[in-house]
């Protein structure tokens, strides 16, 4: 498998966190917790909304993100609407700053129940913010658990605040992941997908010339 790359670079200039801070109104003790994903059914921001309700219970001083655009928008302002956290959940909807945005997580969220590789949390693990996700598709390429972050069975918000809670409880937990997320980060560059892609060509050609040399 050749996995997705990003650009490395990008993370130089994520811009100006004071202003952002402002911007959402969010205090100097707030921990905020993020996801950042097109507001589709297979991203399940739903969870991570019932996710939020337990969360708040035991983290007072927690803000949750939901950055991106998409169909299932009504209804989770709806959905937030009627768990009691209009105060809580902050919907930034489409923005051109998304690592801006990202550099204020205490936590990178990933609700999904269908999931490629996802290269939001290869972008949380390159910047050093400690990741807690589902298990599906690629995303446990990324994620080893209790490794390089949190992984969770997917459509199970309960499990889902848990992973959450202890991860921002737990800094021996935390520190680990960050750590060993960053260094795996390192061969995310889009330089290495470019390599892994033209050495997969590579065998591929050479199995045809071998296969195609063999009498049949």
């Amino acid at each position: 498998m050749v996995a997705d790359g990003i650009d490395l670079a990008k993370f130089g200039d994520v811009g100006d966190a004071q202003r952002l801070r402002a911007e959402f109104r969010l205090e100097p003790q707030a921990v905020a917790i993020g996801n950042i994903a097109a507001l589709a059914p297979h991203k399940s921001q739903k969870d991570f909304v019932s996710a939020a309700r337990i969360i708040k219970n035991e983290i007072g001083r927690a803000r949750f993100f939901i950055v991106g655009e998409g169909e299932l928008r009504g209804a989770l302002e709806k959905q937030i609407r009627e768990s009691g956290l209009e105060r809580e959940v902050i919907m930034t909807g489409f923005r051109k700053d998304v690592l801006g945005i990202l550099s204020l997580f205490q936590c990178f969220v990933l609700s999904s129940y269908l999931e490629g590789l996802c290269t939001s949390v290869m972008d949380a693990q390159a910047m050093g913010i400690p990741v807690v996700a589902t298990r599906t598709g690629g995303v446990p390429d990324l994620v080893d658990h209790e490794e390089t972050g949190l992984l969770v069975e997917p459509r199970d918000p309960p499990a889902l605040a848990s992973a959450v809670i202890r991860m921002l409880g737990d800094e021996h937990l935390r520190s680990r992941c960050v750590a060993q997320a960053l260094a795996r980060a390192q061969g995310y560059g889009w330089a290495n997908m470019v390599e892994g892609t033209l050495s997969a060509y590579r065998r591929v050609l050479a199995g045809q010339e071998l296969s195609s040399a063999i009498p049949a």
